[in-house]
């Protein structure tokens, strides 16, 4: 059958995850839709046991980049990377060093409603502490944290449920132990691309 993928938005690639060069190891492929040249891997020699998340996000970027999840630098540390759609770049990391030890991770992201910008909740400042970030979806600067859920805590969480136990549809910013009504940032108009 052929692989589930999506298309660029100009409809020139189709971006998809297959197991081509190893048997049960999904990485990432762009193929350009006229079949003029073969398709391209998208992220980066993956470690030993390393595979890509079964969930990517085509940006609204000219030209378009994917945002997919992978334990590519290590394995079982998944990261949020980003990458040209048509392989022109390498990836790039959009969330910053993450604590060694414990549980540690990007656990969820999504798209904002521009398609340029990408919320997500990981553990980038303490281990178990989850928290949600926002970055450009080309990485042009590092991400910037919108608030503090330690005290909501809970890895399987969406994006979305992330802002809705923080008690409203309104990314929060924290505040000491905390969590107080400031910087608010709407999540009008969000695409649901959070697993």
């Amino acid at each position: 059958p052929a692989p589930a993928g999506r298309f660029t938005s100009d409809s020139s690639r189709f971006v998809y995850e297959a197991s081509h060069e190893q048997v049960g190891r999904f990485e990432l492929y762009s193929a350009a839709v006229d079949g003029a040249t073969p398709p391209v891997k998208l992220n980066a020699t993956l470690p030993a046991l390393g595979d890509v998340e079964p969930f990517f996000a085509l940006t609204a970027d000219e030209p378009a980049r994917v945002v997919y999840r992978a334990d590519q630098a290590l394995d079982e540390l998944q990261e949020l990377w980003s990458v040209p759609a048509d392989g022109s770049a390498p990836p790039r990391r959009l969330n910053t060093a993450l604590p060694v030890g414990g549980l540690r991770d990007v656990f969820h992201f999504a798209l904002g409603h521009d398609r340029r910008t990408v919320l997500y909740v990981a553990n980038e400042d303490r281990v178990f502490a989850e928290e949600l970030h926002t970055v450009p979806s080309d990485g042009r600067h590092g991400p910037e944290r919108l608030s503090s859920l330690s005290d909501l805590s809970d890895p399987f969480l969406t994006v979305s449920e992330y802002a809705e136990r923080a008690g409203s549809t309104i990314f929060l910013r924290s505040q000491r132990a905390g969590i107080v009504l400031r910087d608010l940032y709407s999540r009008r108009g969000g695409h649901g691309d959070a697993r």
